[in-house]
Formats: structure tokens, C-alpha cells, sequence
């Protein structure tokens, strides 16, 4: 018939493909999260360190820039800050390899696992990273604060400053904000995947 498709016709093709998408491998998908979950786990490990150094990096840079007792306490008070609420955190998440966890978890609780991980490390950003930096700043920035109060027209100076300030800490938290956004998703996702391998 001149209505007949012929069978490597696109259209008969489209017309005869499997209604329903074959269900992937059970050891192949757990394989493949296996190895994202790895590679979160190398993102939370580097990250976790990254809580840990920059606001002591940063509280010894003000003790450099500026002598003086209350630059003293506020750094001092930063870096025992950052050491009581992330080196418990860093010990945890460097204890175990991640061949090691991988060993003892199905690869798609192993990726649970560790986006819950890289979820709590966004969570309390003040507590980690932001609080204890702020605290540090707050000596860099006492004697530009003493001398506005002196003369106020320095306040002008100050502005450029401040504004780059405001600036920087709507940019950070709009970037953990959009982090946090993305592992829900992946979080949902992995929901759903896991009750599509089950039907």
C-alpha cells in the first residue's frame, strides 16, 4: 500500500518506539551515584576546610595590618570561634574515605548521605564561615570607626568601603542560597528515582 511506512522511516520509528523508558540497571545506577557522591564528598571535604582556614587567614591578616588590644581580642575571639564550630565538623568529615563509607552504603544512601552533609555545611553560614569573619572585620575596621567619630566628613571616605562590603555579603548569600536550592532538587530527585527503580 502506497500508506505503508517503510521500517527505517523516522515517523514509523517514532510510531513504534517502547511506550514505556526501559528501567536502568540497578547496579549501573548505583554506580553512577556512587561516583557523584564521591565527588560531593570531595566538594564538603575542601569546603569544610575552607570554613576552617579563611577567617583564621583572615583574623591573623588583621592582627598584620593592625596592633592593637582590641584588634588583639577580636581576631583572637575569631579564630577560637572558627576552631569550636568547625574543627569538629572537619575531624567528622575526614575521618572516613570515601571508599570506606562507599563499602558500607548503597550507592544512592551513600548520595544521600552526602548531600545531607554538604546540606548542613550551607545551612548555619553565620555560625561557620561569615560570623567569625564580621567579628575580625570589626578590628580592621575600629580605627577608621574612631576616626569618623572624630571628624564625621570621613564618613565619606568610608563609603566605597562599606557599599563593596554590602555588595560582597548579598553576592555570598545569594550563591549559598542557589547551593542550597540545587541539592533540594537533587534531593527530590533522587525521591523520585528511587521509587521509579521500586515500581
Amino acid at each position: 500500500m502506497a500508506n505503508e511506512l517503510r521500517p527505517d522511516d523516522p515517523l514509523h520509528i517514532w510510531q513504534n518506539q517502547p511506550s514505556e523508558i526501559p528501567k536502568m540497571p540497578l547496579q549501573q545506577l548505583e554506580e553512577i551515584h556512587r561516583q557523584k557522591a564521591i565527588a560531593l564528598r570531595t566538594k564538603t571535604r575542601w569546603g569544610s576546610l575552607g570554613n576552617l582556614l579563611v577567617p583564621i587567614v583572615f583574623s591573623g591578616f588583621v592582627l598584620f595590618i593592625v596592633h592593637g588590644p582590641f584588634q588583639l581580642v577580636t581576631s583572637s575571639l575569631a579564630i577560637v570561634w572558627t576552631l569550636i564550630v568547625n574543627l569538629p565538623s572537619v575531624r567528622r568529615i575526614w575521618s572516613r574515605t570515601p571508599a570506606g563509607d562507599a563499602a558500607l552504603l548503597s550507592g544512592l544512601e551513600f548520595y544521600r548521605r552526602q548531600i545531607e552533609c554538604r546540606l548542613t555545611q550551607f545551612r548555619q553560614p553565620w555560625l561557620t564561615l561569615v560570623g567569625p569573619i564580621f567579628l575580625a572585620l570589626a578590628g580592621l575596621l575600629a580605627p577608621a570607626v574612631a576616626a569618623v567619630l572624630r571628624n564625621p566628613k570621613l564618613s565619606v571616605n568610608m563609603l566605597p568601603f562599606l557599599v563593596l562590603l554590602a555588595v560582597w555579603a548579598i553576592f555570598a548569600f545569594r550563591i549559598v542560597r542557589y547551593q542550597v536550592h540545587q541539592l533540594k532538587l537533587e534531593l527530590e530527585e533522587l525521591d523520585a528515582l528511587e521509587r521509579w527503580q521500586r515500581s
